[in-house]
């Protein structure tokens, strides 16, 4: 097999590793919300039929993602590729540890600019031969069950072709992302390889058992659980070094657990799927709850804000215009739904419980019960603080440092080093 198709097929094979599952099965509802776009594709992948009507779909998926590219006005040594606000947060860490080499961002904006619309169609037209060999392509992959797995398919293609002629032009002698399985970013590094660029990873959120094997010359990660996971699915590529999670490691505060419990602020955290009745349920249940004083929501900061229009009275919407750590320094408990920001929340001294059926995604999706991390509830009402103190006693300090190298740590990775390191075995090094 040619390399090309090689990494046509790697490539795949991660957009498909993560945009299926069950954290996105809220795209299934999108029709519903007035995206008549995506209704037409979904009928038309789940029937088989009308291939290039499927094609079609996928590329104009592809061509609104290339629109929404924004591409750095120079050239620099570092290149940074962003998709989400969480993704710019973790590489400003490179920007930040190499000032003198000014890395140049690309990112994914939420709306689409007129010169890349208009760049994006020129490009059709003014190859048209190559317009229909995507469409062909595309005809071939887009056969699958699940439409947005479908569709993300087609965004990376298309990405990736555009990625190619922007990463000659562009010509960096590094490409570093912070996700490992959306389009935009798998594309970028599935590019950058195919023409001998190294490419670093920087974990941006706790891993899953979908994601994808670790595929870059250097894998910064937050820990050694993410490195067994990752391992897990596959043989890695790369050296490994553990940066740990963001922000100061704070002791838990446990006192506000002790009996008599009174006068509480609860914080929810919640991930990026619709959620479900039973969070509204135990919501309205928190609130007449003697013991606590305070309710607080704090969604995903990718997530609707319609969502959250019914909460019950007393319940405070708050979105994530801080950091979670900020909010989590200010609450006595944490309720988290199935999302990594469990350990954030942790890390910044909160006592932490999993809230079980308040959303869509699979029980337990971390692994932070079955590891004994946090323990878990599907009634908040009925929560025992003696028996949450009692839990994070013994050795669970341990048991943090397992999810986040860096908790309660004095030493730090030298991002740097291992940034130069890679940056010297370029093989377009001018050196």
């Amino acid at each position: 097999m040619r390399p090309r198709e090689t990494e046509l097929l790697v490539g795949l094979r991660a957009v498909d590793c993560i945009s299926g599952n069950a954290l996105f099965h809220r795209f299934k509802s999108e029709a519903a919300h007035g995206r008549r776009f995506l209704s037409l594709g979904a009928r038309a992948i789940k029937s088989g039929r009308w291939p290039w009507l499927m094609a079609l779909m996928g590329g104009l998926a592809g061509f609104n993602l290339v629109c929404r590219l924004s591409l750095p006005d120079k050239r620099s040594r570092v290149l940074l590729m962003s998709a989400t606000a969480n993704n710019r947060r973790q590489l400003k860490k490179v920007e930040d540890a190499l000032p003198d080499m000014s890395p140049q961002w690309m990112e994914v904006r939420a709306k689409r600019s007129v010169s890349q619309v208009s760049y994006a169609l020129w490009e059709v037209v003014r190859h048209p031969s190559t317009s229909i060999r995507v469409l062909r392509l595309l005809s071939k992959l887009m056969v699958h069950k699940h439409p947005m797995h479908a569709i993300d398919r087609a965004r990376y293609v298309v990405a990736n072709l555009m990625m190619r002629r922007a990463l000659r032009q562009l010509d960096p002698q590094i490409v570093v992302v912070s996700n490992d399985h959306t389009p935009a970013c798998v594309a970028i590094a599935a590019a950058a390889r195919a023409q001998g660029k190294p490419t670093v990873y920087l974990q941006h959120a706790h891993v899953s058992p979908l994601f994808p094997p670790l595929n870059f010359d250097l894998n910064v990660l937050d820990s050694q659980a993410a490195l067994d996971i990752y391992e897990a699915r596959g043989p890695r590529r790369g050296r490994v070094i553990f940066k740990g999670i963001d922000g100061d490691s704070v002791p838990l505060r446990l006192k506000a657990m002790s009996e008599p419990v009174s006068d509480l602020t609860v914080g929810v955290v919640l991930n990026n799927s619709r959620p479900q009745a039973g969070l509204f349920k135990g919501l309205a249940g928190l609130v007449a709850d003697e013991r606590v004083s305070h309710v607080f929501v704090r969604p995903h900061p990718a997530s609707p804000v319609g969502w959250y229009d019914d909460l019950p009275e007393g319940v405070e919407l708050r979105m994530a215009r801080v950091p979670l750590a900020v909010d989590a320094r200010n609450a006595d408990l944490i309720l988290a739904g199935n999302t990594s920001a469990v350990l954030e929340a942790l890390k910044a001294g909160a006592p932490t419980v999993l809230w079980e059926s308040i959303d869509n995604v699979a029980s337990d999706y971390y692994g932070f019960v079955a590891h004994r991390l946090v323990p878990t509830t599907s009634d908040p009402a009925a929560l025992s603080f003696s028996a949450i103190s009692a839990f994070f006693s013994g050795d669970w300090t341990e048991r943090m440092r397992y999810f986040d190298a860096s908790y309660m740590a004095d030493e730090a990775v030298d991002l740097r080093a291992a940034m130069l390191a890679i940056l010297e075995r370029s093989p377009s090094n001018p050196a």
